[in-house]
């Protein structure tokens, strides 16, 4: 099975090498066909669109993508069944492209205490996977920003078949997305939420995070806003960077702009260890 880093090398040296050389930051290809191109290389064994074009964080780049500062944008695979995907340029080191734990900007502070949860809760937390906690962190942070209103929580949803239009920069073109999306979990209270959860060590390509966002505000017919949850462990440690992001999806007539997305209210929450009694 050939490697990521081998099948773009392969195509960047040859079929898309005079389209990317042409790309100014935030310029993107017209959509590209995976299987296609796979074909015009002589790749046709093992060729997986998620591993392939499903590189939703700069972790998950290959390095003859981040040396020349492109991402990959997937575009679903109903266009008679075929896997499609555009290739971005980036403005210098993903500044407008990535989302930071670290990096906040201008975003609202917002101070959240886990302590008074119950004892069972806190135990389970220590030991659970990253969406299982980032869900809790984000239900209490949905919680505080609506001073305390019930919020109701649908984990785990995938939508079947999902169309929408979106622009990835203010100077790129218009592109649709139409196929599968998977959402962490879906948090509603008076405004409804989307909820990305990855790792902290990890820089999240905004569009993953906003097309989540635009699939359920096109299925609800109302604004939905993007959230994201950054877990990192350390032994029983466990500590959460919460970001509620804007624009909301689902507001505008014309095509939502990915690149627009930063931070706005922002919470660190560190789970109290609980030992086990003895």
């Amino acid at each position: 099975m050939i490697s990521k880093e081998k099948f773009w090398s392969l195509l960047l040296r040859g079929p898309l090498r005079e389209q990317v050389a042409g790309l100014g930051a935030g310029e993107c290809t017209h959509p590209l066909d995976l299987q296609e191109l796979a074909a015009q290389v002589g790749v046709r064994a093992g060729l997986t669109a998620p591993k392939f074009i499903s590189l939703d964080t700069l972790e998950a780049l290959p390095p003859s993508l981040r040396q020349r500062e492109l991402y990959v944008i997937r575009l679903g695979q109903r266009h008679k069944g075929r896997a499609m995907f555009v290739l971005c340029r980036a403005c210098r080191g993903y500044a407008r492209e990535v989302l930071r734990p670290e990096e906040r900007g201008e975003a609202e502070e917002l101070h959240i205490e886990l302590g008074h949860l119950p004892r069972w809760v806190l135990l389970l937390a220590q030991r659970l996977r990253g969406e299982a906690v980032a869900l809790l962190g984000a239900a209490t942070f949905i919680r505080a920003v609506s001073r305390g209103k019930e919020v109701h929580v649908l984990p785990s949803v995938r939508l079947a078949s999902a169309k929408f239009t979106f622009r990835p920069t203010e100077t790129s073109g218009p592109y649709t997305y139409w196929g599968q999306v998977e959402v962490d979990a879906v948090l509603g209270a008076e405004e409804l939420y989307v909820l990305e959860a990855k790792s902290r060590r990890q820089r999240l390509l905004k569009y993953k995070v906003a097309f989540s966002a635009l699939a359920l505000a096109n299925i609800l017919n109302k604004p939905v806003h993007p959230l994201v949850a950054f877990v990192s462990r350390e032994k029983t440690r466990v500590e959460l960077d919460v970001l509620l992001l804007s624009p909301p999806a689902g507001l505008a007539a014309e095509p939502y702009v990915v690149e627009h997305l930063r931070p706005v209210v922002e919470a660190n929450v560190i789970l109290p260890h609980v030992p086990p009694r003895l």
